[in-house]
């Protein structure tokens, strides 16, 4: 039960309903003990004139007769001390199941009726030393109309709850929408927030104090990120910057003392600390790129291209590097595809793919290009402990080839902001020991 609105519901429903519950239970209880009461205070009134003016004055007791009217005699039964009924037997018998005579002031229920015992000894002893005679006189009140009366209530009662519970969730649900609305559009705003816009805030909005200090807290937190972000993205902006002029001047004396060696391993040496140099330019160029992206001061200016020679272009870039590796080319392409894309940026991102699947391909095994209908599939063999969306983290690196110093991991992060910010979903998967990325261009 983690919904908030599913509590609210329950706790309303729950608390109305057993509120109700009780009070009915409550008032069930003190009626019935009101109507029994009434019931005990009549037979023993009954009792009082029964001890007073009901025995026989001429020496021994009669059974109740019914009335003139026709109406329902008393209930009341005369029993002699053996348990035998004095006089005529009464319409409705109000002996004890067992047969057994209760003692005096005995009260209960028999066969829906309640019965009072009253012990009676008469006529007094006219000789001395004679005992007298005794009975006991059974007084019952019948509970029909009680009971009647209880279910009557009981009935009104199970109505009202059932009437209170609907009400209360219907309460509940009115209640619900008023009291959770103010959560419901914000997290719709915070639905609308993306992470690559730091600077959006959340609207304070006209919800309850509570909601908006929440907000105020949340876009205090927010521009706390945007800050923080900032400075890293200058620092490492400014590092990048730092960075480029001395590798290209350390680039421009390698290369002034490669043309002047004449030593063969020399210019061996040389041109490995060239191809070094080169890739570290390629970095400081990667992160440059990547700063303006994320800065969100990358210009992008999409306009038709024909993709294919682009992707050649690329392709044989990385050819001698390839062939170095022994790795073949399985590349299948139309011979014209036009897209409407920034030929530079996709050419940037055409590079690090074809890139990555040289340098992590094993050596000896094929890379596959495909072209068609606006799709571009780059599958390569890869180990089975990469992780195709960790692959879009910087700095994330997974295996030998990305820890000999020759990759930083920032090639795919790179294509995944500029495929964002192109439009062109890149889709990465690794399945049965194959890497493999798609691009889908729209045809322009």
């Amino acid at each position: 039960m983690s919904s908030l609105a599913t509590r609210l519901t329950l706790a309303v429903v729950g608390i109305t309903a057993g509120t109700v519950l009780i009070a009915a239970v409550v008032m069930w209880w003190s009626l019935s003990v009101v109507l029994r009461s009434g019931v005990d205070r009549d037979l023993d009134n009954r009792a009082e004139r029964t001890r007073r003016f009901d025995a026989m004055m001429s020496g021994r007791w009669r059974g109740p007769s019914r009335p003139p009217d026709g109406r329902a005699p008393r209930l009341m039964h005369i029993l002699s001390a053996n348990g035998s009924t004095v006089g005529p037997e009464p319409d409705t018998s109000l002996k004890l199941d067992d047969g057994s005579v209760p003692p005096d002031g005995w009260r209960g229920e028999v066969r829906g009726i309640r019965v009072l015992a009253v012990a009676l000894q008469h006529p007094p002893p006219q000789a001395e030393g004679a005992s007298p005679i005794q009975a006991t006189v059974l007084i019952g009140e019948d509970l029909t109309p009680v009971h009647a009366e209880l279910r009557r209530m009981a009935i009104g009662l199970a109505t009202l709850w059932l009437v209170a519970t609907g009400l209360a969730v219907g309460a509940a649900l009115a209640l619900r929408r008023s009291v959770l609305r103010p959560l419901v559009a914000l997290d719709h705003e915070l639905s609308l927030l993306r992470p690559e816009d730091l600077a959006a805030r959340v609207p304070p909005g006209a919800g309850p104090d509570e909601v908006r200090r929440l907000v105020g807290r949340l876009n205090t937190l927010l521009g706390g990120l945007e800050e923080a972000f900032q400075r890293e993205q200058a620092t490492i902006a400014n590092i990048a910057h730092e960075l480029r002029t001395p590798v290209a001047g350390l680039r421009t004396e390698i290369e002034f003392r490669l043309l002047s060696s004449a030593h063969l391993d020399e210019q061996a040496v040389l041109r490995g600390l060239l191809a070094t140099v080169g890739r570290m330019q390629g970095m400081v160029g990667n992160i440059l790129m990547l700063a303006r992206i994320e800065a969100g001061r990358e210009h992008i200016a999409s306009e038709p291209c024909d993709v294919v020679p682009l992707l050649g272009g690329v392709v044989e870039r990385w050819e001698s590097r390839a062939l170095g590796r022994g790795l073949v080319w399985d590349m299948k392409t139309p011979d014209s595809m036009m897209a409407k894309v920034s030929s530079a940026h996709l050419d940037v991102v055409f590079d690090n793919l074809v890139g990555n699947a040289v340098a992590h391909a094993p050596p000896g095994s094929t890379i596959t290009i495909l072209l068609a209908d606006g799709v571009l599939t780059i599958a390569n063999a890869c180990p089975g402990q990469v992780d195709p969306v960790r692959l879009g983290t910087a700095f994330y690196r997974a295996d030998g080839a990305r820890s000999d110093g020759a990759h930083c991991g920032l090639g795919l992060a790179l294509c995944r902001r500029i495929t964002a910010l192109l439009a062109v979903p890149m889709d990465l998967s690794v399945a049965d020991g194959q890497f493999t990325v798609r691009l889908t261009m729209t045809p322009g």
